[in-house]
């Protein structure tokens, strides 16, 4: 039987270096043997699966956004309501993506930026709950992170600041998170206490730690 792998991110099949990067690995694992399906929100081009949820330009995903961090101007929700907006986020994701991995059963999960951006921090605890869920390897290429953005530096309470410590990125066996440099790698692992792999291009899909087979 061939096996399936997803590739998630927030767009696919556009000009952006993610999206290049995600067809050149595409492409690898096909020629691997495996078939590959990608997953992403609406603005894309060639998505196998859509959830709507994942467009950090939609309505609710932006205000998640600017109640969240500091940067933003304007009159922030109160704790409980901004949570509870979170919460309702990564349930619609979590269960619209369990829904179509039931018929498609990846074996492997390849998550881009889904871990480590400010944008869309209701997806980070989506797919950690799907991880745990599902126990397959989950491979995370973070691209950057948060921390690095101003925008994102300062949250705006400590109920966010503990989501962005416990999510963003998750520490899980069956998570192996890759950088694309070693000065991320070290301010991971100095921020989250979270070792990763650094790749600044295509992986290797040799490596023992994080054989997909």
């Amino acid at each position: 039987m061939i096996k399936k792998i997803a590739i998630v991110h927030y767009r696919v099949g556009r000009t952006d270096g993610v999206s290049l990067e995600i067809e050149k690995r595409k492409q690898i694992l096909e020629l691997l043997g495996y078939k590959v399906q990608l997953i992403s929100g609406p603005v894309q081009k060639g998505a196998d699966f859509i959830i709507d949820e994942l467009e950090f330009e939609r309505d609710e995903i932006v205000k998640i956004k600017e109640n969240s961090f500091q940067y933003f101007p304007g009159e922030k929700k109160d704790s409980k309501a901004l949570m509870q907006d979170i919460q309702y986020i990564a349930n619609r994701i979590e269960e619209n993506f369990l829904e179509y991995n039931s018929k498609e059963k990846f074996s492997a999960i390849l998550l881009h930026n889904i871990f480590s951006h400010g944008r869309h921090i209701a997806a980070a605890s989506a797919f950690t709950q799907i991880a745990r869920k599902l126990k397959i390897p989950f491979i995370c290429t973070n691209h950057d992170y948060y921390w690095e953005r101003e925008e994102y530096q300062y949250p705006v309470n400590q109920e966010i600041e503990e989501y962005l410590n416990e999510f963003v990125p998750p520490s899980m066996l069956n998570i192996q998170h890759i950088c694309i440099n070693s000065l991320a790698r070290q301010a991971l692992l100095e921020k989250r206490n979270i070792d990763s792999i650094v790749f600044p291009d295509i992986f290797d899909f040799s490596q023992p730690k994080w054989k997909l087979d």
